[in-house]
């Protein structure tokens, strides 16, 4: 298992362009990330590791300048950020993901914005749209009817997906209700 913690938040930038950043330690290697780096992971890891359970990280909050520096909640989100990082490098699937290793090795600014950019190109990031959630079922007044069908979408929607991964391109249709 490898040993991370997130630790040492600093402050950098001034005015709108302020931000903070966190060191994240290994017992070989530290770099710095920003929150917006940490939401990359997670987002990478859904991507490359469809089906495996990833770890919650803290969400965004609309926040003022000075509530969003407050040494309250920096602290606060550095340990959910830890948490997050410990529990990703505990999962035996999460842990050997592609994204771990430029997160994990490359320095904060062009060498990860360039690790990043490497790995997009080779398997874009995969996000859920709001507005893609038609196969959950919104009528149930049919017997179930509604929720096998909903359910039947979800599937397919998977196997579609497996098979883009696996660069299976051969997709099937299935016949429609």
């Amino acid at each position: 298992m490898v040993v991370v913690k997130v630790t040492s938040p600093r402050t950098e930038g001034e005015g709108r362009s302020q931000y903070t950043t966190y060191c994240v330690e290994t017992p070989k290697t530290f770099v710095r990330r920003r929150y917006s780096d940490f939401q990359w992971l997670y987002q990478r890891l859904m991507t490359e590791r469809a089906g495996a359970i990833v770890p919650i990280i803290p969400h965004r909050r609309a926040l003022t300048n000075e509530a969003k520096f407050s040494e309250e909640l920096i602290q606060e989100r550095k340990t959910q950020l830890n948490k997050f990082l410990r529990m990703v490098c505990a999962h035996p699937e999460l842990v050997n993901a592609p994204s771990m290793t430029p997160f994990m090795t490359l320095d904060f600014g062009d060498d990860f914005d360039m690790g990043k950019t490497k790995l997009e190109k080779a398997d874009p990031t995969k996000t859920v749209d709001e507005n893609e959630s038609d196969f959950l079922p919104n009528d149930t007044s049919e017997g179930g009817g509604a929720i096998k069908k909903g359910v039947r979408n979800l599937v397919a929607r998977g196997r579609v997906m497996m098979s883009v991964k696996r660069g299976n391109l051969d997709l099937e249709e299935t016949p429609e209700d």
